[in-house]
């Protein structure tokens, strides 16, 4: 998979999702509470997966390291899990985030990818929201 090919998927469900909403935005006042609320879990779902792309992408890239030397730069990769000193403020460019959001997002990244891979699965699958896993990476900050 290329990075072309994923750009392309993700424009497609970020199109997707703003016809969904512009729908929903015309038509909502239809629905029931039960309803809107059962739509509104379902789309909590779709944003957890979502939320579990940046955080995996922003895990692959904070694994990169570039050290300036005489020679000048050069580029290390590391394992799945390293953080780079740079890599929140490369993220916060690329995203629009604040370099403290950004950060958070990679750090989360990092560490599910390295250390907790079945609560990334459960981000990616939609069946908890990055706020839980973060706090089970919290809850198990010191822990080997």
């Amino acid at each position: 998979m290329d990075r072309g090919t994923i750009s392309s998927r993700i424009a497609a469900l970020r199109e997707e999702c703003a016809r969904l909403g512009r729908e929903l935005v015309e038509s909502g006042q239809g629905l029931s509470s039960g309803d809107a609320f059962e739509l509104a879990g379902e789309a909590q779902g779709l944003a957890n997966s979502a939320d579990a792309l940046v955080a995996v992408s922003a895990a692959w890239g904070a694994r990169f390291e570039t050290r300036l030397s005489g020679d000048g730069p050069a580029e290390r990769v590391h394992p799945l899990g390293f953080v780079d000193g740079m890599s929140a403020v490369m993220f916060c460019l690329e995203a629009g985030l604040t370099e403290g959001v950004a950060g958070r997002k990679v750090v989360l990244g990092a560490a599910l990818g390295e250390r907790f891979p079945r609560t990334r699965d459960l981000l990616v699958e939609g069946a908890v929201g990055t706020i839980t896993a973060q706090k089970v990476v919290d809850a198990c900050a010191g822990l080997d």
